[in-house]
């Protein structure tokens, strides 16, 4: 995906009309995670030393 189309999905997921959670990764940098414009989506995040994990269920995550 090219600098420019990523650009694009992501003003595309920003006008979702309803919420929305968006993870974006950059090597070396930290993970970013937002959600959309009412701020409800439940996503519940757990990590370990090499990946991170996220799901809509907590149970999911117990590692």
């Amino acid at each position: 995906m090219t600098t420019g189309e990523y650009d694009w999905a992501k003003e595309l997921a920003g006008q979702w009309p309803t919420d929305f959670v968006l993870v974006e990764m950059v090597r070396d940098e930290p993970v970013r995670v937002t959600a959309g414009p009412c701020g409800t989506t439940p996503l519940y995040l757990a990590h370990d030393d090499t990946s991170l994990y996220g799901s809509w269920d907590m149970a999911d995550l117990l590692l």
